[in-house]
């Protein structure tokens, strides 16, 4: 799963997973089931909230972009910190498998295998298979 990165003018750029609308500033978890939540009413109270360290450590991953950092994953504007296999399988917790890859590409294979795994019971196993 592709992490936004928080610092300095990336914040700007990273976020494509917050969803700006009539009725306010949504949070589109990524994650297994993938789904909404309210957390700002206005862009103003979404940047005065993601000043917060609580807020910068529950939507950004702070602490997990500080680490991936100390450890060589420094993307730029147009790349995030991705995963050889996506966090959402168990076997994601191998070492190394978190990697620099392209933000768009990225966005593009999780949403697409988000759709896929959306009709799969909690805990089914499930077989990747990538195809060009």
């Amino acid at each position: 799963m592709a992490m936004p990165s928080t610092s300095g003018a990336r914040r700007q750029k990273r976020l494509w997973r917050f969803v700006s609308g009539r009725r306010g500033w949504k949070d589109l978890q990524v994650g297994y089931r993938g789904q909404m939540n309210e957390i700002a009413v206005s862009e103003t109270e979404f940047r005065h909230l993601a000043q917060t360290k609580e807020k910068r450590q529950q939507w950004f991953a702070e602490k997990d972009e500080l680490a991936a950092g100390e450890h060589g994953l420094k993307p730029n504007q147009n790349q995030c910190i991705a995963f050889k296999i996506p966090i959402v399988f168990a076997e994601a917790g191998t070492p190394n498998n978190a990697y620099v890859g392209s933000l768009y590409e990225q966005v593009s294979f999780l949403g697409d295998l988000n759709r896929q795994l959306s009709q799969v019971p909690d805990g089914s196993k499930v077989q990747l298979r990538i195809q060009k």
